[in-house]
């Protein structure tokens, strides 16, 4: 692709992006009288909008590039779930919340894959918007260090049903006591 080819591409993605998080403004906006896990999932899930389109970097933890985990860990690092400075993988955190599975996906829980190979490895973790969609930082993997290489692997924070995705390993929910 050349440089304006892909300058458009991000474009048309933001412009899409931004179509969805109109219209998910009124909900998130609305400040939830109800208890502290849910205001604080209310927090995140807006939080987690506002890193929509952010490149993908392999071992990255902020807006300058971000992976799964890492997306993950500064979502719950915004309301204490996890402490300011823990950096977890996709497995430590399932081992973390493990003991909050839940059967069925919803607003805030955490889908977890699975490597395929050894069952029991967790690879992917990302955080549901509904029943049927998450956003998460995918696309890139161990190579993915660059926003050029990014680009190139279509690797950025995006949101996708969690079902076109193969082997889901699970789901928890961080926010319950």
């Amino acid at each position: 692709m050349q440089k304006k080819e892909i300058i458009v591409h991000i474009l048309e993605e933001m412009r899409s992006m931004c179509q969805l998080v109109e219209a998910h403004i009124d909900e998130t906006e609305k400040v939830v009288n109800g208890s502290r896990e849910e205001k604080n999932r209310d927090i995140v899930m807006r939080r987690a909008w506002t890193l929509l389109n952010t490149y993908y970097s392999w071992g990255g933890d902020d807006p300058s590039g971000i992976d799964c985990s890492g997306l993950m860990c500064e979502l719950l690092q915004s309301v204490g779930i996890i402490g300011r400075k823990e950096d977890l993988t996709a497995q430590m955190l399932y081992n973390r919340f493990k003991s909050k599975k839940v059967d069925s996906p919803y607003r805030g829980c955490l889908v977890f894959w699975h490597s395929g190979t050894d069952l029991q490895r967790i690879i992917h973790v990302e955080i549901c918007i509904d029943e049927d969609c998450a956003i998460g930082a995918s696309g890139g993997g161990s190579r993915t260090l660059t926003k050029e290489q990014a680009i190139k692997d279509n690797a950025f924070v995006k949101i996708r049903t969690w079902r076109s995705r193969s082997r889901v390993y699970g789901f928890v929910d961080p926010f319950l006591r």
